[in-house]
């Protein structure tokens, strides 16, 4: 990742499901992982990802396409039909990355999740102002 000299504020917004795992022992979107951003190695943030604040209830089939009971069980970061962020609340919560990812600078960044044999879909966006 190479942020560009004039860059004057950089963030990362990351987006984990908690879906998509294989296997015996895999409790899929029920497991609490640790969520980890590497920059050339070395951990700058971690998260446990957990949100159980679905609206659980018949109601929620409003917004889950799965319908009632789905939508009813705390699930790590994946309300299913609602858009999954790393916490609580609305989806602007961007990560400060300036201090990681200082202008002018080309690093190694990588989005971990521990311990997931398969794939929990995911993704990390980073993006500047200059």
């Amino acid at each position: 990742m190479s942020i560009p000299p004039g860059a004057t504020s950089v963030k990362m917004r990351l987006f984990t499901t908690g879906h998509g795992a294989v296997g015996p022992g895999n409790c899929d979107e029920f497991c609490q992982k640790n969520n980890r951003i590497l920059v050339d190695g070395l951990p700058v943030f971690e998260d446990i990802v957990w949100r159980d604040d679905c609206s659980p209830g018949p109601t929620c089939d409003t917004w889950n396409a799965c319908g009632f009971p789905s939508c009813t069980f705390a699930r790590a970061g994946w309300c299913p039909g609602y858009i999954a962020c790393h916490d609580p609340g609305g989806c602007d919560q961007d990560l400060d990355a300036t201090s990681w990812l200082p202008a002018g600078e080309t690093h190694d960044v990588l989005l971990d999740i521990e311990s997931v044999e398969g794939h929990w879909s995911k993704s990390l966006v980073v993006y500047w102002y200059e």
